[in-house]
């Protein structure tokens, strides 16, 4: 019963043609292998959705694209009404959903009647995301067949009969617990190549031990499905090996699959715990397959090179135009001089040699001008155009300036190594981002994460942007002009010595780290620091700062202007060494004092910075700083109300293990509404004739 066989998924055919596909190999990109394997388990999902229906039979055919999504087609032969048909599949496809905790994990596109029965269709994402249906493993062939593997021991133990296991699996209204005695014995799983040769595990252990990791097993087991009669699933690849149980290969890129009858011990785990022997219809196996290129991949190759293609055409244009403008100008240079030479007749021209012949008919003399001796052979517009690019103003000006290019150059690529490279990372916004996955490996969900973020129906959510937005506020309320009153008033300070003890000092807070402050922030705010010490005396009771959320915006805005004024300071006084003393001196002779040449010379002359600082701080209103809050606040719970921004989501899901993408699109978030504000803020700017910063 056992000894049949199945292609439950693939990528390239082996064949015996695995060296051609090695020197291939190089030349393609990675398919998502992970997505590959999980789409053909969901067609057994859609499947599964039906097993319950008492007195159903099911036949159907399933299609799994490359793109990402799968759809599935059933033939369901039952006498039941339409109406509760329909209820009872949008029940099953509910139950999976709401304990998937995934709210798009498969989804009924229709359900049409029929002569004999109902044809339902099935739109479906990843199986991995579907629980309580089935138990699937995708990992690289070199980890996954080796005996001394979990998953090794498991397919030596199908292939001697052995399918020992418990499974939870969701019956409609109520999730029950599916066992697999080890006394339960079947006809063991046999490995097939391609072509259909048998193949031991020993020539597949030989196999995995050189395989690359392009090489990838999938197995999957799924129980009580008795109520499928047949299920065809055509994939966008072919096959490697492949094992299973009454299944066979169609063709190259199509599997039949079909359930057999094994015995098992079903107990409920809600309600009466009764546990009942039944015979289930089960079905098990697993797949070995290359990568290979998706239409995803080939369409970036596609891309890449139209881009690039364009970009070389357009440059070969430039020069073209370059070398016509070359020798349009030449032209009009020897028009010109053959023009003189006519007219000085035997004068002669420069750089030419004249002669004269007397023609023995009619006794002229004709005048004969010889090319140049230093003509230059004709050249194409393209190589013209090159000779006249690289004489060029850019050419030529980093032939003049090479030696600040070349100090330039650190400090390109660093800004393209950490700053732009690591753009191409935003794309985990949009992905189920999986740290093992990879970025290539990874599931493309769309704005998912996005939707989940802003259509969140809590309070949590909103109290998170709320916060993130008062805390700037107030920040910028509080540091934009302390900083530049700061400024001003060390300005008049005249004692130079004294000025630079100013500075030293007010530097100094910048290098402290947001943790070392965050320890004096406690042994100051602290129930026994030393600030409630100083107010039990004066006032006769203290304060409890980390027990009260209140306090905390305003605590985290005096602790940001304390570490960033020496800083801010630094800015403004660089700027104000560009003011000319002249224009003081004018001040005074008009009878200007302090204050007056504050207000009429020094604001008026660093009011560029000013606007660059202000632009700046704008943008970073969703900025939260939050290595500052969860310093400061020692990740207290009871100050959530006050000091949960977004960077407490992002943080959160990150530690948690699996909020890659949330944390990504927060990050994206955050940056895309501070370019919106930076933009706006800066035409604000240049309406009020300062330069702004685009």
């Amino acid at each position: 019963m056992f000894a049949s066989a199945i292609r439950f998924g693939g990528a390239r055919a082996c064949d015996g043609q695995k060296s051609a596909t090695d020197k291939e190999g190089g030349k393609t990109l990675a398919l998502r292998t992970k997505k590959l394997i999980r789409y053909i388990a969901v067609c057994l999902f859609a499947a599964l959705v039906f097993v319950c229906f008492s007195g159903f039979t099911l036949t159907g055919s399933a299609k799994i694209k490359y793109s990402g999504k799968g759809s599935a087609t059933f033939s369901v032969i039952s006498e039941e009404e339409e109406q509760p048909f329909k209820e009872a599949v949008e029940a099953y496809a509910e139950g999976f959903r709401v304990r998937s905790g995934e709210n798009d994990a498969i989804f009924v596109e229709s359900v049409s009647k029929t002569e004999n029965g109902y044809n339902v269709e099935v739109s479906f994402r990843r199986i991995d995301k579907v629980k309580a249906m089935g138990e699937f493993f995708l990992q690289k062939t070199s980890s996954f067949v080796p005996e001394t593997s979990e998953t090794g021991e498991m397919i030596r133990n199908w292939e001697a009969g052995l399918f020992a296991c418990t499974q939870t699996i969701y019956y409609k209204s109520v999730a029950k617990s599916v066992d697999i005695g080890i006394d339960e014995m079947a006809d063991g799983l046999q490995l097939y190549s391609a072509d259909g040769a048998e193949v031991s595990l020993e020539e597949l252990d030989k196999y995995a031990a050189g395989a690359s990791d392009k090489s990838t097993t999938a197995a999957f087991r799924l129980l009580d499905v008795g109520c499928i009669e047949r299920l065809t699933v055509s994939f966008p690849a072919n096959i490697a090996y492949y094992a299973g149980n009454d299944m066979k290969l169609v063709n190259k890129n199509t599997v039949e699959m079909r359930p057999v009858q094994i015995m098992a011990e079903i107990t409920s785990t809600e309600g009466e715990m009764i546990p009942e022997d039944k015979e289930i219809g089960a079905m098990f196996g697993y797949v070995i397959y290359e990568k290979g290129i998706s239409p995803a991949a080939m369409f970036g190759i596609i891309a890449g090179t139209i881009v690039a293609g364009g970009l070389i055409a357009a440059f070969i244009l430039h020069l073209i135009k370059l070398g016509k403008n070359v020798a349009f100008s030449g032209a009009n240079g020897a028009n010109g001089i053959g023009a003189a030479g006519n007219a000085q007749g035997a004068q002669g021209v420069p750089g030419s040699q004249v002669s004269f012949e007397i023609a023995p008919a009619q006794g002229e003399r004709i005048m004969q001008t010889a090319a140049p001796a230093n003509a230059t052979k004709k050249q194409s517009a393209i190589s013209r155009g090159w000779k006249q690019f690289l004489k060029g103003d850019f050419c030529t000006g980093i032939r003049q300036h090479k030696l600040l290019y070349l100090l330039l150059l650190p400090a390109f690529v660093y800004v393209l190594i950490f700053c732009y490279l690591p753009m191409f990372g935003l794309v985990i916004a949009f992905q189920d981002y999986k740290i093992l996955d990879g970025v290539f490996g990874s599931e493309f969900v769309g704005l998912k994460t996005f939707r989940k973020i802003f259509y969140a129906q809590s309070q949590g959510t909103y109290r998170m942007f709320r916060n993130t937005v008062y805390i700037s506020l107030i920040r910028i309320g509080t540091n934009f002009p302390m900083i530049l009153i700061f400024t001003l008033l060390l300005n008049e300070v005249k004692n130079r010595r004294a000025k630079g003890v100013i500075q030293t000092i007010s530097y100094i807070p910048n290098f402290i780290s947001w943790i070392a402050v965050g320890g004096m922030a406690f042994n100051l705010l602290g129930e026994n620091g030393a600030l409630n010490a100083m107010l039990i005396r004066l006032l006769g009771h203290s304060f409890d700062f980390y027990g009260e959320p209140d306090y905390w915006w305003g605590i985290l805005a005096v602790s940001s202007l304390w570490k960033g004024m020496g800083w801010g300071t630094l800015i403004y006084m660089s700027a104000l060494g560009g003011i000319s003393d002249e224009l003081y001196d004018a001040c005074t002779i008009d009878g200007g004092g302090r204050f007056r040449q504050a207000i009429t010379v020094t604001i008026p002359g660093v009011m560029n910075v000013i606007m660059l600082q202000l632009i700046l701080d704008i943008s970073s209103i969703m900025g939260d700083n939050y290595e500052q809050i969860i310093a400061m606040t020692r990740s207290l719970d009871i100050l959530n109300s006050t000091t949960n921004v977004v960077g407490t989501l992002a943080y959160g899901s990150v530690l948690g293990g699996s909020g890659f993408s949330l944390a990504t699109a927060c990050g994206l978030i955050q940056g895309v509404i501070g370019l919106i504000l930076v933009i706006f803020t800066n035409r604000i700017v240049k309406k009020t004739d300062n330069e702004g910063i685009l």
